[in-house]
């Protein structure tokens, strides 16, 4: 007898590829390695696109008392994903449509139980 549902059971066996990246791929395999950050989800090693380090010195300036309270869903942050998912892939993305959280781990976490257990919305609240 299984201590997990068959959901789960099915779900980790798709997350095989994904795992294995975490636990396989050239950056984890050099996680030990001096001089290697190992953040995993969410931090890239590469160099970040032009303009980027600009704009976020200018727009990290608090601009009120919550500015860099932990937030989700944002009305205007999720209207301006939406209208650059439009404008990127042609699909009718309203922000509605888009789901904010406060961090890639957060994100992950809300899919894994959007996928492992659908009946159940109240999971979805980190």
């Amino acid at each position: 007898m299984s201590v997990i549902s068959t959901t789960v059971g099915d779900t980790i066996a798709g997350l095989g590829p994904l795992l294995q990246f975490f636990t396989e791929s050239t950056w984890a395999r050099q996680r030990l390695e001096p001089g290697i950050c190992d953040f995993v989800v969410g931090n890239h090693h590469e160099p970040v696109v032009p303009g980027f380090a600009e704009a976020l010195a200018k727009w990290s300036a608090p601009r009120n008392k919550g500015w860099f309270a932990y937030k989700l869903s944002e009305p205007e942050a999720c209207e301006i994903v939406a209208a650059s998912l439009r404008e990127q892939l042609g699909l009718p993305f309203e922000p509605a449509d888009v789901a904010m959280t406060n961090g890639a781990f957060a994100g992950l976490a809300v899919a894994m139980r959007a996928v492992a257990a659908p009946q159940t919305p109240d999971l979805y609240l980190l």
